[in-house]
């Protein structure tokens, strides 16, 4: 069996749903997998949904009437005979009907509509041009625990689920990112977790390997849109990804490597425009080819530099007040730097979350922020790299070893 997954770029349109179709009549004669994620912009669109009703208790029919009308759109241009009017009827009534309080459990119990649209089309393609394909409902596979917003994995129940198919059909179509906890509440394992959905699958079947499809050809250096000097990959091994991806490399999920690299499948990264380009291999194969720099840029973070009331140290006792704080109000932290007095917070930035973080951090510290702040990150940096960094911005602060450098600046 093959294990592959499309992203929401590979899915966006009629058009692109068309080229996955193409994709797999190549493989026609093999057993594969597809992991789908939401189409397009939709789990943008799904988010502005949930913060509206979050914030304001309000339902945003706008939003709600463009994605009924996407997804319709869609349908009729494949001239299918589908109704997802259930699907987007079910996503409203599980919002409105909603008594929780916590934004991470609304987020989790709404989100994964996009890849139940997305899938339910590309299943029902897949049936009409290449014959039977079997639907699977990933919630009832892959179980996690109740850490909304960014699930663990219970790995010897979700083994156990997945080892109990069947598996007699030649296509399987199931859903990234989303799970289920054991009172079957819909989680999700973190944004970009198709990939990591793949990799479970891929881990769990002991598959030869796994490809995730992009619109890009390969694993490059640094974002061909930010750097026009940017090389790709042939090919890069399983430690090198892992770090990458912990820095925030977007070709693949930080969750994704490890159980791959623990069963040694190869993943490959493709290309779902030029079918004929191989792409870039990640193994346990230690060579990188060709030798690069990897530069990793992450825009629109918020800089948290707190100090104790009485200009006191910072010491333990504050560092862990700061990151459970971080911890409770599920706010990622990126890069940490401290003196004597102060301490600065690199922090992913979310319009519900930061506010309500900065008000227990400001009665407890004194605060400044700044925000919109990118962070450049540079592995096997040379100076070259690093004054071209230096001149994208103001200065704000670097953390450096041997390997690795991280340049914050104010654009």
């Amino acid at each position: 069996m093959k294990i592959f997954k499309f992203g929401g770029a590979s899915v966006k349109d009629s058009l692109s749903i068309k080229n996955v179709g193409r994709i797999l009549k190549k493989y026609e004669k093999e057993q594969v997998l597809i992991v789908v994620s939401a189409m397009g912009k939709t789990t943008n669109l799904i988010e502005v949904i949930i913060r509206d009703f979050f914030q304001n208790k309000l339902f945003n029919t706008d939003a709600f009437t463009t994605l009924k009308k996407n997804h319709e759109c869609i349908i009729h241009n494949l001239n299918l005979q589908l109704d997802v009017s259930p699907i987007l009827n079910q996503l409203k009534n599980t919002l409105e009907l909603n008594t929780e309080t916590s934004y991470s459990y609304l987020y989790d119990q709404i989100i994964g509509y996009g890849e139940l649209l997305s899938s339910s089309i590309l299943h029902a393609y897949l049936n009409q041009t290449l014959g039977d394909s079997a639907y699977l409902d990933v919630r009832t596979l892959i179980k996690t625990d109740s850490n909304y917003q960014n699930a663990n994995v219970c790995w010897e129940s979700t083994t156990q689920n997945i080892q109990q198919l069947k598996f007699s059909q030649s296509r399987y179509i199931t859903q990234g990112f989303i799970a289920s906890d054991e009172n079957n509440t819909p989680t999700t394992l973190g944004r970009e977790g198709s990939d990591f959905t793949a990799a479970i699958f891929a881990s769990v079947l002991n598959v030869e390997s796994l490809t995730i499809w992009k619109d890009v050809d390969g694993f490059f250096n640094a974002d061909p849109r930010l750097f026009n000097d940017a090389v790709k990959y042939k090919q890069i091994s399983f430690r090198e990804a892992i770090e990458l991806a912990y820095y925030g490399a977007s070709v693949v999920h930080p969750k994704t490597i490890q159980p791959l690299k623990r069963k040694g499948i190869k993943l490959y990264v493709r290309s779902f425009i030029d079918l004929d380009k191989p792409g870039t291999l990640i193994s346990e194969n230690q060579e990188i080819i060709p030798e690069a720099p990897s530069i990793i840029v992450k825009k629109n973070l918020f800089l948290l530099t707190v100090s104790t009331k009485q200009l006191s140290f910072i010491v333990e006792k504050e560092l862990e007040t700061l990151f459970g704080l971080c911890h409770t109000e599920r706010v990622r932290m990126i890069l940490m730097q401290n003196s004597a007095t102060s301490c600065s917070l690199v922090l992913q930035n979310d319009p519900i979350k930061i506010p309500i973080l900065l008000e227990k951090i400001k009665s407890l510290f004194q605060v400044r922020f700044n925000e919109n702040v990118e962070l450049f990150t540079i592995r096997h940096y040379n100076s070259n790299i690093i004054n071209q960094i230096y001149s994208k911005g103001r200065f704000i602060l670097e953390e450096r070893n041997n390997k690795t450098i991280q340049i914050l600046i104010q654009p």
